[in-house]
């Protein structure tokens, strides 16, 4: 999953690594990864991710894991 941080400002977790976001931040979270993104701001943090293979159909329903 890519998540870019569009506004707002929080803090991921992501295999027990700690990372400040803000806007413009651009985070890679591979399969597998233990991940945790907190917002810490007064005002909402607002991401836009992007899942590759799709990890959700068009009607919102989680999809199967892809295969390897």
């Amino acid at each position: 999953m890519q998540t870019n941080v569009v506004q707002g400002t929080g803090t991921a977790f992501i295999n027990d690594k700690r990372y400040v976001l803000g806007a413009g931040t651009l985070l890679l979270i591979e399969r597998g990864d233990r991940h945790e993104i907190r917002s810490t701001g007064k005002s909402l943090l607002r991401t836009l991710n992007v899942y590759v293979p799709p990890a959700y159909s068009a009607a919102g329903a989680e999809l199967p894991a892809a295969k390897p």
